[in-house]
């Protein structure tokens, strides 16, 4: 919990700057206004009030924008500066914004890694801690508890056996040769993430022999 708590600043800051960046360069219906001044940029919205905070760069990577401010009110929780704008889907949005901090603070308390570049493609996937470098839900993972993020999530380093469901072969669309092993008269077989099977289709294929991390 330590250091998971030690990581939230930082993961509000790098939500906050994917956020502010879409802000001021998507076109936005109520944002009628963009201005600069000596302190950096203001959007003027539809309802009369102003955004403020510091010039975008559209190429940055780095967590920049530490907070920004509504009028008078200064916000550095994305999720919260989102509520408080109250534009339509903003709600929602809010929701999605807290999860990407919490999961994106979680993450990067996770075990650290060492120099040494990695020899297999999953070990590669692995150090992608931070998810996309420009969307605010870099890390949003909507119906994953933490105990699911710490078993599935590739930066969290579990390996995750997969499930393998029979699925009627009319019923499918396959692209290329699907594999002799994964087949069975009239059905293909196919495989299936163990939270897939048990939150989205509900029911558990077959464990497959194969494991991949």
């Amino acid at each position: 919990m330590r250091r998971y708590a030690g990581e939230l600043p930082g993961a509000r800051a790098a939500v906050l700057t994917r956020l502010w960046r879409g802000l001021t360069h998507e076109p936005l219906p109520w944002i009628v206004r963009r201005e600069t001044d000596s302190d950096g940029l203001i959007l003027r919205l539809a309802d009369g009030r102003r955004l403020c905070g510091p010039r975008a760069d559209p190429y940055a990577t780095a967590a920049y924008v530490t907070a920004v401010r509504l009028d008078e009110a200064v916000y550095d929780d994305p999720a919260r500066l989102m509520t408080e704008l109250a534009v339509p889907h903003s709600e929602v949005f809010a929701v999605e914004l807290g999860h990407s901090v919490a999961s994106l603070a979680l993450s990067r308390a996770g075990g650290e890694h060492t120099r040494e570049w990695p020899d297999r493609d999953w070990e590669w996937e692995r150090r992608v801690v931070d998810g996309h470098p420009f969307h605010p839900n870099c890390r949003s993972r909507p119906g994953f508890s933490v105990a699911d993020q710490l078993a599935y999530g590739p930066e969290h380093g579990p390996v995750v056996e997969l499930g393998l469901l029979p699925v009627p072969e009319a019923g499918c669309l396959v692209t290329g040769v699907w594999p002799k092993w994964l087949r069975e008269p009239g059905r293909v077989v196919v495989p299936v993430h163990p939270w897939q099977a048990a939150h989205v289709l509900k029911r558990t294929g077959e464990r497959g022999s194969r494991r991949i991390r």
